[in-house]
């Protein structure tokens, strides 16, 4: 037993000498860094600023593990549901790519391609259906993005004026109102849009409800407005200073 217990601690005292040059090795090339990274990353998170192409909001997220799927679903889950019970799953982002300053885009498609992404750098992502995201001439340009989203806006509007269906088409009167809404910036609609773009159904239903709840507050307005104008000139104040005005005025005509 005492020779099999000395024989043990020759053996460890072996793998400690032919360990020693690794961990020195280790630490000069900087393994301290590299394990916390590892580790900041599982336990802090990755901070990533997120926008759809071609013409989403930034949203930022935060990605505790280095695999494609899970940064396709942190991305997912960061999104605005479609409406009320419809959210997007990972399945539902389809390009992601990291953004390179100027104008350049790299594709983010394994663990590496993860690891590989900086704390607030910008990642652009994409749906199905949507056009591929370009390697080159990509330009973060919010004042850009939001007039290409006007326009796309302005153009589902009058597709739906000329659509061959008629559950699905608009009147004039309904398409120059919601063109004036959006050529004024309304947020109300530009969300609207942002959410219900891939589905002309769902935006014409929305959109429809949206603009006949901003008339009938814009009916009501007037109609309280009339209401104020009529009380103040039934006010007894009112009609006896509109009486001594009148009494004053026929008094300086007669003389």
């Amino acid at each position: 037993m005492a020779w099999w217990g000395l024989g043990w601690l020759m053996k460890v005292g072996s793998v400690a000498k032919i360990s020693t040059p690794v961990l020195e090795g280790w630490k000069y090339l900087g393994g301290a860094s590299i394990a916390f990274q590892l580790l900041r990353t599982s336990v802090f998170g990755k901070t990533l600023r997120t926008i759809e192409y071609p013409d989403g909001d930034l949203i930022t997220v935060t990605v505790r593990r280095s695999s494609p799927r899970a940064l396709r679903s942190a991305i997912a889950a960061a999104q605005p549901p479609l409406f009320p019970g419809a959210t997007l799953t990972h399945e539902d982002v389809n390009e992601v790519a990291a953004f390179v300053p100027p104008h350049f885009t790299q594709p983010v498609r394994s663990a590496y391609d993860v690891r590989a992404l900086l704390d607030n750098q910008f990642v652009v992502w994409s749906r199905p259906e949507s056009e591929p995201i370009p390697s080159r001439g990509v330009k973060l340009d919010h004042k850009g993005a939001e007039e290409d989203q006007l326009l796309a806006a302005t153009q589902l509007v009058r597709r739906l004026r000329r659509s061959n269906d008629h559950n699905m088409q608009i009147s004039r009167a309904e398409e120059d109102q919601l063109v004036d809404l959006l050529v004024d910036h309304d947020r109300g609609m530009l969300t609207l849009y942002r959410c219900f773009k891939h589905s002309d159904k769902e935006f014409r239903r929305h959109a429809l409800r949206y603009l006949y709840r901003k008339l009938g507050e814009s009916e009501n307005s007037d109609a309280r407005s009339a209401s104020v104008t009529l009380r103040l000139l039934d006010h007894p104040e009112r009609r006896e200073s509109e009486n001594k005005n009148s009494s004053l005025s026929t008094s300086v005509c007669q003389r």
